[in-house]
């Protein structure tokens, strides 16, 4: 027998995202649910409701956010249980690739969909990097991801958890 280091167990566990925003709009989202026609068109995956596995970016999108809007920077905390993951429509980018670029400038032109043949004609979930446009160039913002939500039932394997997210990952 080799000397292998023994393998790490997999525990299936659920996936904890966070949402930047603002006080208002977490609010909202508390009160009234995640509402997917408040989505901001024209983004990285299209219209829909943007989470990551980031604190750190979460926060730094809550800073963004609430200086767009009149409230506080705030993040939401949600658990996604893989299994209800495992059961969505899901498109997901690993690395930067020339679909990848085609996916995002579609979604960005604000053209409607994801341009699937079936009815909605979108994914229920889109997960990737973050990219940015430097010098008409699409490049990944290192460290970082977005699970992007575009259905109801996409929203319907989320759930908000009861704290703030501060520093708690």
């Amino acid at each position: 027998m080799t000397n292998q280091p023994e393998a790490m167990s997999w525990l299936n566990q659920d996936l904890i995202l966070f949402h930047g925003t603002d006080s208002v709009s977490a609010d909202l989202i508390r009160r009234g649910g995640i509402r997917l026609e408040k989505g901001r068109p024209a983004r990285d995956f299209g219209k829909g409701f943007y989470t990551t596995t980031s604190l750190q970016q979460a926060n730094d999108w809550a800073i963004k956010t609430s200086g767009r809007k009149s409230g506080t920077p705030e993040v939401l905390r949600f658990r996604a249980p893989r299994t209800d993951i495992a059961k969505l429509s899901t498109l997901a980018f690993v690395r930067l690739s020339p679909e990848l670029v085609r996916f995002v400038s579609h979604c960005r032109s604000g053209k409607p969909g994801h341009g699937l043949e079936s009815d909605p004609d979108l994914y229920d979930l889109v997960v990737g990097p973050v990219t940015t446009v430097q010098s008409y160039r699409t490049a990944l913002i290192p460290g970082s991801d977005q699970f992007s939500f575009h259905t109801e039932a996409g929203v319907a394997a989320l759930t908000l958890l009861t704290e703030s997210a501060d520093n708690r990952s």
